[in-house]
């Protein structure tokens, strides 16, 4: 359990947020044998935007980001926690979509960019660990609603066991 006065969860969040760089820079070179049989759980409700993962026996994660809306721009966000903070989807109504990572790595998506792979270093000390994922789409006036706004996906929650 977490301390009285948050310094506890203050000094996780960099190691958690490490994790998610190192996620991101490992190596795809050589097949390596993976330690981890990665759980990915999806959470919350996706809001003009879709989001799909699966794992591979190479230690990492493919995300399917072509049902990421959007034609301004497309991102992933990667966090160590999981939100529930409300935004407004668009200009010309009052529906709203839900930040559902944290966004402590925030990757730009190339246009038409999909899959997006991030691999995993085998490392055994990172057993145990999650990670929280969400694409973001934003939309230029005149797009398929002749507002201007963001989409949001489901939040992916990947959990290495």
């Amino acid at each position: 359990m977490g301390r009285a006065d948050g310094k506890e969860s203050r000094m996780m969040r960099p190691t958690i947020v490490s994790l998610a760089s190192i996620l991101l820079l490992a190596p795809m070179g050589k097949t390596q044998v993976c330690p981890f049989n990665p759980q990915i759980t999806t959470y919350g409700a996706m809001c003009g935007s879709s989001l799909t993962a699966g794992a591979l026996p190479t230690c990492a994660i493919v995300f399917d980001t072509g049902g990421i809306g959007g034609n301004v721009g497309r991102w992933i966000l990667i966090g160590a926690q999981p939100l529930a903070l409300s935004f407004p989807s668009g200009t010309c109504n009052t529906l709203t979509c839900t930040l559902l990572a944290s966004p402590d790595i925030l990757l730009p998506l190339a246009p038409g960019q999909n899959p997006f792979v991030v691999s995993i270093p085998p490392d055994p000390s990172l057993l145990g660990a999650s990670a929280y994922v969400q694409g973001i789409g934003a939309i230029a006036v005149g797009g398929p609603t002749g507002c201007a706004g963001f989409t949001a996906t489901a939040g992916i929650q990947v959990t290495l066991l």
